[in-house]
């Protein structure tokens, strides 16, 4: 993946809030064509990033376990029929939770070749 690069590379810093928001510092100083394009790209890869930033210097099956939880805690979120959020947005997401779970996959086929760290 390498997302964080992306954010590193044009001098910004990226964390994760307590609440698994990403906390971007730095934006203040890029152009405003850039600056959205950056926020666009943040929101749009989210989950991948969080991923990235959680999971560095863990075990495969750690990284398992990990993505497992953020699909998990998604696929409740979508799923959630009393939820106030209309089912057009929570459908919206169905696409990043395909994508973990593939990335699950591709996770899970490493440990089994003995890939892993």
């Amino acid at each position: 993946m390498n997302q964080v690069n992306y954010f590193s590379d044009i001098g910004l810093n990226i964390n994760i809030t307590p609440d698994d928001n990403l906390k971007i510092q730095g934006l203040s100083s890029l152009q405003s064509d850039l600056k959205n394009q950056v926020l666009q790209y943040a929101k749009k890869n989210k989950w991948q990033i969080l991923f990235e930033i959680k999971t560095q210097n863990k075990t495969i099956q750690e990284k398992i376990d990990i993505l497992w939880n953020q699909a998990d805690k998604l696929a409740d979120w979508i799923d959630d029929s009393s939820s106030t959020v209309p089912w057009q947005e929570r459908a919206a997401r169905v696409p990043e939770l395909q994508e973990m779970s593939l990335e699950i996959d591709n996770l899970i086929t490493q440990q089994d070749d003995g890939n892993g760290k």
